[in-house]
């Protein structure tokens, strides 16, 4: 496992005589704390290799000791003096301990304390020295001082970001800079000081890398131009020099400089700050003064040393600053796993040095300093930040430089395509710390979502930091854009539906609008938003100091009906109404330059901020013609200033600015081009439905039980067809129809055109059903195959194999894929094939499809070659679960592979709850699932859904839930169903016996532990609240267990395989056979115990062979969904780990587990210790007892046995009836 060096520490006392390198021996008393760099006291006095990642997880809040002993005449040759020492090699400056000794009645006490929190403690202790013990023998004394306290208040351990964590402490600063000294310190120093508080203060959230402004820190007093271009300018170490300005005693290092480097060091924080940066320099070129002054990002390392610095190269006019040849982009890598690319300001529109980062680099995250003068309806600061950063799906610190009087200002922290954990625009001048928690990009992906809990704000009053104003306006000033170069048309909001192309100098775009209008909230003295459609192609002058050309496709706000209204916008506390709500907007262009623009979402609202990322969606798809942009509206919305698209064509850079617009006329091609575009655009999902369904079991009247199968089958697909169903998935082995001749895919044969014998009468039906409907169908239905000519494997004597087989009618009815289940479960009588054939179909709503069956779940082939080798992010699922606990719960199972494989998995249970059978739902991958089917009852219930499809490696939509259908069919409908449920489930518990488990004492707020099984080691950490005020005697409520096992296991006799696993479960009572058992509904049951928190870590050795899977169940029998959990692998390449964490508070788990398949053990014997399914000794554990359900023969034959995966079956109750797997 992968083991971040960070300090321990230990309470240490003595009394005695020490050696000093045997020059000398001496009398010592000491009381106090010591840290160590491992758990032992030989740790204590070492240090860490120079080079190592250090983390600091211990933050000592205060510490207090106190000691006490009777004087006597030995006293009269004792010193007493505080030590204290810290990581940068200094001890503690006297203004921040106390030290303090009395002597009452022959009763010496020392006392010695601190208050400031500190995590870089190496020593802080009293130390004696007993002069009367010189040059004695050394030995250990009897105990002189008669108490030593020790109080620590508390000790709050805040663990610094790892490599191996999945997210790291971000804060950005909106600081208001002071402009004027008012006593001798320079405007830099002064606002040095203040940099310092913020540094403080972002210490105490355990921030890792704090970034501030542009233009804030080193400011100059002078208006003479030729001074202030170098007045408050420094040198600045080049990064591979490895230069501290704290330690540096020169003179060439600006004060300002050197006080940030010595709080970076002090709080132990990365440091970013923009800097005027000053350069010697010579011959051609080279000022009268004989520097080169840069624009300069400079970046602390936790040491205080300078580890990156990047010159602005985009200047923003910016006279007497100059830049370099080439733009050079500049990153920095953290201790905490993390690389970093920094730009200011302006360089923010430019393709370089800023999209070399992301598209060349690879870079993930980014620091922002800006100095932003706003401007409507494109460009203001954190509607521009927040568009970069989705649009680049990066990581954005942006630190505004806050003077809303030039309507500068605006800061925030953006984790790309999840949205904003926060951001900050004032219309008051301000000084405000954001902090956040940053969920790291690992191998292209977030295991984390934003966490809003994780997020802080600090506003400075004007007594911390003097230019903070307290009032605030309704006013936010602002610049206004040229629209005049643009293509604008007034919006009428009382037309309900409108689609629109408007066009300007060549560039089309497809507009399209629902919108509500009430015009009841409109009178002569309200003020209300009007709306242009806008489209511009051309180039624009950036307030004269550039010029660029851009391509912006949208809808812009306006406070009148005239032009020049645009971008303009009501005072806040005026009397404003909002008659408009969009209920969605559609916007769509295409670009075939590829190489030179860059496009992004500008979205803005009425309470100065942009729309964050559940509020719309934008993509950009590639074909092999042209890139089409498309962005959308995804919730209705009343707030709407702006909402575009805006695109930089970096080509036209430097050219003359655009005049006035152009009228175009389309060409019919370009029109039916985005016409066309905007369908396949527009198709961002597709409807999908999974049933769960309890089969007719006995003939009714003469008829069979396959027909009446086949007659309820056919009532789902003309329910679903109500819902414009596009694929529909039926369980596994449910049909109960004899077995059929097949055809193969590439036959192209579509059995309701059939007159052939050969197929089945439910074949044929759901074939026609198929083509009736429009619908592609999955079934499951025994296949027989003539095998008189096969050479792979050894013929039956009736001349047939018989297959456990999933069949895919496409809208025609006609069967486009087969896929013969691999790995049985049992099922006598059933035949595979010599190896695993992997199964896709295509379809045209442009997804392609995988499926297996069932057990195939539990396996490397086929199920991972269909994710892992073939790129499958679509997964059709028929099975007849049997369900156990803790570990192998039909959905449980279901949600974890879905996440595991981040694929969107349609999965479709045979219902019978009586056998423990069920479980059906829709799963999008690590976005959670949309519904969870798990009944105590016996049910027939149609679950549909709007799908997000995966383009390009992303979903492009979120779950909607208005999009979710589910129909429950009563029992005149379909008569298999049952009216209520009891609420008891029926179940299988494994046997845990070969598991490593210990008891949780749920009483401790905090439970850290390392668990081993058979060289298998898994840390746990675990926060809890229990609540003793609900449980009596006659209270029922669950216990939890840590449980690991490492090994391989019986699955039911059908087959053995290798399993890992490392987990929470839930047990009815201390003992360990009581795990995975339920408590049935009961008034007197209760939940005392709440984790607040839960993290699991697993090493990833050996992990070609190893699958993990995050196992979850609560107390409704469903899994956790996507946002309650996190889980993924952590760490560098040399020493990863699995990781799953529990993110929200639950008090109703039964199991929280990290669960693996080790395939390389499949085969092997059975771990010792693990009952055999043939044992004798072998205990079947249900909850309720078999012989009074009414199961059928089908539900106890091999192929379907009462258990699956990870437990026993005792051998007397498996019937020999031969039916279908």
């Amino acid at each position: 496992m992968l083991q971040v060096p960070n300090l321990l520490y230990r309470l240490a006392i003595f009394n005695g005589v020490r050696t000093f390198r045997g020059v000398s021996t001496g009398g010592v008393k000491t009381c106090g704390i010591i840290s160590c760099i491992d758990d032992t006291l030989k740790g204590y006095g070492k240090s860490f290799d120079i080079n190592s990642k250090i983390v600091m997880p211990t933050t000592f809040q205060s510490i207090d000791i106190s000691t006490t002993h009777k004087t006597n005449t030995n006293d009269e040759g004792t010193f007493y003096m505080p030590v204290t020492f810290t990581t940068n090699m200094m001890p503690f400056q006297p203004l921040n301990f106390s030290f303090n000794i009395k002597n009452v009645n022959k009763i010496s006490s020392h006392k010695m304390n601190f208050t400031k929190a500190r995590n870089d403690l190496l020593t802080f202790a009293i130390y004696g020295r007993n002069f009367g013990k010189v040059g004695l023998e050394i030995k250990t004394m009897k105990f002189f001082w008669e108490l030593c306290v020790l109080i620590l208040l508390p000790i709050a351990s805040y663990q610094l970001s790892s490599p191996s964590s999945p997210s790291y402490i971000g804060a950005v600063v909106e600081y208001s800079p002071v402009h004027q000294s008012q006593n001798e310190k320079s405007i830099s120093v002064l606002n040095a000081e203040n940099y310092l508080k913020f540094i403080a203060k972002a210490s105490q959230y355990a921030v890792d890398i704090i970034v501030f402004p542009e233009s804030s820190l080193s400011m100059s007093s002078s208006s003479n131009k030729t001074i202030a271009r170098t007045e408050a300018a420094s040198y600045i170490p080049d990064p591979q020099d490895n230069v501290v300005p704290c330690y540096d005693d020169k003179e060439k290092y600006a004060s300002s400089l050197k006080l940030i480097s010595c709080a970076a060091n002090e709080h132990r924080m990365y440091v970013v700050v923009n800097h005027r940066e000053k350069v010697d320099c010579s011959g051609d070129g080279c000022p009268a003064d004989g520097f080169l002054t840069y624009n300069t990002n400079v970046a602390f390392d936790r040491r205080g040393q300078v580890i990156a610095r990047y010159r602005k190269y985009n200047l923003f006019g910016e006279r007497g600053t100059n830049i370099t040849s080439e733009p050079i982009p500049s990153t920095f890598t953290t201790d905490f796993g993390v690389t970093f690319g920094l730009f200011v300001c302006f360089d923010i529109l430019f393709q370089t040095p800023t999209l070399n980062y992301t598209r060349n680099l690879g870079v993930t995250d980014i620091i922002f300093s800006a100095h932003w003068f706003s401007e409507l309806p494109y460009l203001f600061s954190v509607e521009a930040q927040a568009a970069w950063a989705y649009a680049n799906d990066a990581n954005l610190l942006a630190a505004g430089f806050n003077y809303p009087r030039t309507a500068s200002g605006g800061s925030g922290i953006y984790i790309g395509r999840k949205g904003y954990s926060h951001v900050i625009y004032e219309n008051k001048a301000s000084n405000v710390l954001v902090v956040s928690e940053i969920p790291k990009v690992i191998n292209g992906k977030r295991s984390l979502n934003i966490n809003q809990n994780m997020v802080q704000t600090y506003e400075f009053k004007t007594a911390e930091i003097s230019t903070t104003e307290e009032n605030r306006t309704g006013i936010y000033l602002h610049k206004t854009d040229n629209l005049k170069p643009y293509t604008t048309e007034l919006i009428d909001l009382t037309q309900s539906v409108q689609n629109k192309t408007i066009c300007d100098r060549g560039l089309c775009c497809q507009i399209n609008l629902k919108v509500k209008f009430d015009e009841s909230l409109v009178k002569n003295d309200t003020n209300y938003y009007r709306y242009r459609f806008s489209v511009f192609n051309g180039v624009r002058s950036f307030s004269g100091v550039a010029t660029g050309g851009v391509k912006t496709c949208g809808i812009i706000h306006c406070t009148d009906d005239t032009f020049e209204g645009c971008g303009q916008i009501f005072d806040l506390t005026g009397n404003n109404v909002k008659p408009t709500t969009f209920e969605s907007i559609e916007v769509l262009m295409q670009e075939v330059d590829k190489q030179n623009t860059f496009y992004m979402p500008i979205t803005f609202a009425k309470d100065i901020k942009p729309l964050n990322a559940s509020g719309f969606f934008f993509d950009s798809v590639d074909s092999d013609e042209a890139v089409n942009h498309y962005m959308r509206l995804t919730k209705p919305n009343d707030d709407l200033l702006t909402f575009a698209i805006y695109g930089r064509n970096f080509r036209l850079d430097g050219t003359e600015a655009s005049a006035s617009s152009v009228i175009f006329v389309a060409p019919l091609l370009i029109l039916s081009t985005i016409l066309t575009t905007l369908l396949v655009m527009q198709e961002l999902s597709y409807v999908g439905a999974v049933v769960e369904y309890s089969p007719v079991k006995s003939a009714n009247g003469g008829v069979s039980v396959a027909d009446q199968n086949t007659e309820n089958y056919i009532k789902f697909v003309a329910k679903a067809s109500e819902y414009k169903v596009d694929i529909l998935v039926f369980p596994e082995s449910s049909l109960s129809s004899s077995p059929s001749y097949i055809p193969a895919p590439e036959d192209k044969v579509t059995p309701c055109d059939e007159t052939k014998e050969e197929y089945s009468t439910a074949l044929k039906s759901m074939s026609c059903a198929a083509k009736k409907y429009g619908m592609y169908i999955v079934i499951n239905h025994r296949e027989k195959f003539d095998c008189e000519a096969s050479n792979s494997t050894e013929c039956p004597v009736n001349g047939l194999l018989i297959y456990n087989t999933n069949v895919v009618f496409d809208r025609s009815g006609q069967v486009i894929a087969r896929y013969r289940k691999y790995n049985l479960f049992g099922e006598k009588g059933i035949n595979t094939e010599p190896v695993a054939v992997p199964s896709t179909f295509k379809t045209d709503f442009g997804v392609t499809f995988g499926q297996f069956i069932c057990f195939d779940i539990l396996f490397e082939t086929p199920t991972l070659n269909l994710t892992r080798d073939l790129g499958v992010t679509d997964i059709v699922y028929s099975n007849h679960w049997f369900s156990e606990l803790p570990l192998a719960y039909g959905v449980e199972v279901q949600g974890a592979w879905a996440y595991a494989n981040d694929v969107n998995f349609l999965s479709s249970g045979y219902n019978n709850p009586k056998t423990a059978s069920g479980g059906s739902g829709i799963y999008i991958g690590q976005e959670g699932y949309v519904k969870v089917i798990s009944e105590d009852k016996a049910s027939n219930i149609l679950v549909v859904a709007k799908i997000p499809k995966v383009v390009n490696g992303k979903r492009v939509l979120d779950i909607d839930e208005k999009e979710l259908h589910v129909v429950t069919f009563n029992k005149s409908e379909i008569s298999t169903s049952d009216v209520s449920g009891t609420g008891m489930y029926t179940y299988k518990t494994s046997d845990l016996s070969p598991y490593t488990s210990e008891l949780i004492d749920v009483k401790q707020s905090s439970y850290n532990k390392t668990l081993c099984n058979r060289e298998l080691c898994c840390d746990f950490k675990l926060k809890m609240d229990y609540d003793d005020s609900i449980v009596n005697e006659d209270s029922k409520y669950y216990r939890y267990r840590l449980a690991v096992f490492n090994g391989t296991m019986s699955f039911a006799g059908a087959a053995t395989g290798g399993v890992k696993a490392c987990g929470v479960i839930a047990c009815t009572a201390d003992s360990l056979d009581t795990c995975g058992k339920l408590f049935q509904p009961d008034k007197k049951f209760v939940a005392p115990v709440t984790f607040r928190s839960i993290d699991i870590r697993v090493p990833r050795a050996g992990s070609e062979k190893n699958f993990f899977i995050p196992a979850t169940l609560a107390k409704n029998m469903q899994p956790l969904n996507a946002t309650e959990f996190s889980f993924g692998i952590v760490g560098p390449k040399e020493a990863q780990d699995y990781e799953m964490t529990l993110k929200k508070p639950r008090s109703d788990l039964l199991s929280f587990v990290l669960l693996g398949r080790n395939f390389a053990l499949d085969g092997g014997p059975v771990t010792k210790g693990l009952s055999s399914l043939m044992s004798s000794s072998s205990a079947l554990l249900w909850t309720v007892v078999l012989a009074n359900t009414a199961a059928s023969p089908e539900d106890f034959s091999l192929g379907r046995l009462p258990v699956t995966h990870f437990g026993i079956i005792e051998k007397s109750v498996i019937p020999t009836t031969n039916t279908n797997g």
